[in-house]
């Protein structure tokens, strides 16, 4: 999850998200959202084709501000339990 905070509370913000140069909106496995004076974009069930360079541009009366984080992602794990069967605890402190 990347955050931008208005520091200058009070006054408008508009803050504008972007992937590799082009606007990033909400969808299936990114969600943008604001809280108060913070704005978050969140990456989810995250894969290789998340990877690239995530701009954040705030604009208010006092100017523009941005900043960027190059995203790697190397791959992805998953772990697959079949099978199982729930067992009884195991009393440890006996000996």
């Amino acid at each position: 999850m990347f955050t931008c905070t208005n520091w200058r509370t009070g006054t408008e913000v508009s803050v504008s998200w972007f992937k590799d140069g082009k606007p990033l909106k909400s969808g299936d496995k990114v969600k943008i959202s604001a809280e108060g004076e913070q704005f978050f974009v969140e990456l989810m069930d995250c894969d290789t084709d998340a990877a690239g360079e995530y701009t954040c541009t705030a604009s208010n009366v006092a100017g523009d501000s941005c900043c960027t984080v190059n995203v790697i992602v190397t791959g992805t794990h998953y772990l697959l339990i079949t099978g199982w069967t729930p067992v009884s605890p195991v009393d440890l402190t006996r000996e």
